[in-house]
């Protein structure tokens, strides 16, 4: 009895060591996600091997990875920036002490247009002149107006006052100002009456024309406008963001040989534009109250 325990227990042990060593002699299994499709010149999300048996030590690839990306041979991971358009298949292998397991079929495309390796290198005086281009365009410009309305203030003084940019920033509610003519009385009336009796000459004017019953005067009464402050806030950030994008596209391409990526930034540049549209629905209001704004100032 005592030896049929002793064999039961041996056959056991057998089994559950040769089942352990048959598991561990596995030759990895692998596989990738595929087809892959990668924009040139644009830094890709490493690719990682799914391992589903055995453990894998090593890695090859057939043929060579695609120009800019780099292969681990002891991970399997696929990294870099892709530099040129392809459309291959790549033969991937893995193995282990127990050998090398079946190859997988890796399916990579690339699309696009070609970029420079990205080798950077200092930018001379001239480079640097051009990145900066932008912005010193921008501020020339600014100086030549200042100047040319300077020149021509200075030769015509009557060209009107220096430019405000607090005035430039509200708007002329009323452009004339209407207000009761104080000469226009019943004892002035009937002394031009008197006069016109004597003089014949004036008797074809009518006393309206003489006396008015009203003055209009050319005052301007300008108040403070939130939708022209709303478009001129926003107007000037997306100039400003457009001339420190010019900056950095030329800076870009001159260091690195590549373009940036700035589609994230539409939806701000769009948001930007919508500023003008609080000050382009007043002008519309504006204009369909015959020229009046649609809520006039209170009366004194």
């Amino acid at each position: 009895m005592d030896k049929l325990i002793n064999k039961s227990l041996s056959l056991a042990f057998f089994i559950g060591i040769t089942t352990i060593l048959n598991c561990a002699a596995q030759v990895p299994e692998f596989s990738y996600t595929t087809p892959n499709a990668f924009d040139a010149g644009k830094t890709i999300s490493p690719l990682k091997p799914t391992i589903s048996k055995g453990p894998a030590t090593s890695f090859s690839i057939r043929p060579d990875a695609p120009d800019g990306l780099t292969f681990d041979l002891k991970t399997g991971i696929l990294s870099g920036k892709p530099l040129k358009p392809s459309n291959d298949r790549y033969c991937i292998a893995a193995s282990n002490a127990n050998g090398i397991g079946k190859a997988f079929q890796l399916e990579i495309v690339v699309i696009g247009s070609s970029v420079n390796a990205g080798s950077s290198h200092q930018l001379t005086s001239g480079e640097w002149f051009l990145v900066f281009l932008p912005p010193i365009a921008f501020i020339g410009g600014l100086i030549l107006l200042l100047i040319y309305t300077w020149i021509i203030r200075l030769i015509d003084k009557k060209s009107g006052p220096p430019f405000s940019l607090r005035l430039a920033l509200s708007e002329s509610t009323y452009p004339q100002k209407i207000d009761r003519n104080t000469e226009y009385n019943a004892t002035n009336i009937a002394a031009l009456v008197a006069i016109q009796q004597i003089n014949t000459a004036t008797t074809a004017l009518p006393v309206i024309t003489l006396f008015p019953t009203t003055i209009t005067t050319t005052d301007n009464i300008y108040r403070p406008s939130i939708s022209r402050l709303i478009a001129f806030l926003t107007t000037m950030v997306s100039l400003l963001i457009g001339i420190c994008l010019s900056s950095f596209f030329i800076y870009c391409y001159l260091k690195d040989g590549t373009v940036p990526d700035v589609t994230k930034l539409s939806g701000i540049l769009i948001s930007m534009g919508i500023g003008v549209v609080p000050y382009a629905f007043n002008k519309i209001s504006t204009m369909a109250n015959g020229g009046q704004p649609s809520t006039p100032p209170p009366t004194k």
